[in-house]
């Protein structure tokens, strides 16, 4: 049951024009007819009328909702009429008077499509609420597991942050799970640089993940330019021996012999050059070069443009994500790197800062904790525990710094490093 639509005013009761065929104005129309004036419904006319073969010279029409295809129109042109359903017992009459008029209301329907019609309503506000509750329940179990997992990551360093700002004395009262000090105090950040070994492994790791990095990058993006835009003889052999050192790498043992034959033992710059191409990242630089469009390469050329300019002056600049990705897995590398540290270093005032973080809290060198002048100094109350805490924290708070800098260039190029249409 519902309204049907015809063209002509849609204000009910009051008099409009309504059209049943070719210069027909005021004349009953036809029962459970649809009538529309032709200038202004031609389009649907014609496509309503080629669904069942009829010429769009025909006005007439039945059974049609023209909704779909009527928008609706401005005040003084032609709208809606609604008139309702043909009565069980009597037709529908468009005109009183010899004036055209609007359907009042709906007659009512009959009672055994009344019947089915509602048990439908029912089922479908039935089925629609059960859909939307389990739709709430799982996006509820969803922000659960998400704010367990934050909570599972947080609590630890809020708990080691905590523990580091605690007082001496008090911070065997600490728990695992505190987050508050007890008893606020700066003095193990003050233990710990005023120890010349903590200074020491923070400025060494800074200038191994500085020139680490931007070493890397260089020599990445330059092997990345030349496989990925260039044509030469032998380049498949090449491709396919980067894939063989990539799955099949070289033990630790000719590692170690390569750094002791250049003479590189006890030196940053074996850590700096350890690893300068990671064929992994080279292939993912490369990804981002080849989708450069050829035409600007080609412009390039045309204005006299070497390899090293369009390098430097085309490749770069469009590949900003993609070395920004790069360059936050190489510094993140380089940063952490303490097992090669280990076994190419034996100095400790060469000391990345994350062996003397190995020292401190697998070894329990407490002695290279504190310093050895102030291990005996009764006047000075400190804890173990509390300074190996503010160690961590030092080591973990530059990367917490950098990350929100490149996090937007890092998520972009993760995306666009992959494998597109």
């Amino acid at each position: 049951m519902g309204f049907h639509h015809l063209s002509g005013c849609d204000h009910e009761n009051q008099p409009g024009a309504v059209r049943s065929g070719q210069d027909r104005r005021r004349d009953p129309a036809a029962a459970d007819a649809l009538h529309y004036d032709a200038p202004s419904l031609q389009h649907c006319c014609n496509r309503l009328h080629s669904q069942s073969g009829l010429l769009h010279e025909c006005r007439l029409r039945s059974g049609v909702q023209l909704h779909e295809c009527i928008g609706h129109q401005r005040r003084g042109h032609s709208g809606h009429v609604c008139v309702p359903d043909r009565h069980r017992q009597r037709p529908v009459r468009l005109c009183d008077s010899g004036k055209p008029v609007q359907g009042r209301h709906r007659h009512r329907p009959h009672p055994r499509h009344a019947f089915h019609l509602e048990a439908h309503l029912r089922q479908r506000r039935l089925v629609g609420g059960i859909t939307v509750r389990r739709l709430e329940v799982s996006k509820l179990v969803i922000y659960l597991l998400l704010f367990a997992f934050t909570l599972m990551v947080l609590v630890p360093l809020l708990n080691l942050l905590a523990l580091s700002f605690t007082e001496p004395g008090k911070a065997h009262l600490m728990g695992g799970l505190d987050i508050i000090p007890k008893g606020f105090s700066t003095l193990n950040y003050e233990l710990l640089f005023a120890n010349p070994l903590i200074t020491g492994s923070i400025l060494n790791s800074v200038w191994i993940t500085v020139a680490g990095t931007a070493l890397n990058l260089a020599l990445t993006s330059m092997a990345a330019y030349v496989l990925a835009r260039n044509e030469f003889a032998g380049k498949k052999f090449v491709l396919f021996f980067l894939i063989v050192i990539m799955v099949f790498e070289p033990g630790m043992i000719p590692e170690y012999l390569l750094i002791k034959d250049i003479g590189l033992m006890n030196t940053l710059t074996s850590l700096i050059l350890y690893k300068a191409v990671n064929v992994y990242y080279l292939f993912i630089l490369m990804r981002f070069f080849q989708d450069i469009p050829e035409e600007i390469l080609e412009a390039s050329r045309i204005d006299g443009a070497g390899h090293f300019r369009m390098y430097s002056r085309i490749m770069m600049p469009l590949s900003k994500p993609g070395l920004a990705t790069l360059g936050l897995f190489y510094g993140v590398y380089h940063w952490n790197e303490y097992f090669r540290a280990t076994l190419y270093i034996s100095e400790p005032a060469k000391w990345p800062l994350q062996v003397v973080l190995r020292q401190f809290v697998v070894r329990k060198d407490n002695t290279s904790l504190i310093g050895s002048q102030n291990m005996f100094d009764s006047s000075i109350h400190f804890d173990f525990a509390a300074l190996q805490a503010g160690t961590i924290i030092i080591a973990i708070v530059p990367l917490l710094v950098l990350y929100p800098f490149i996090l937007k260039y890092y998520a972009k190029g993760a995306l666009e490093g992959g494998v597109k249409d």
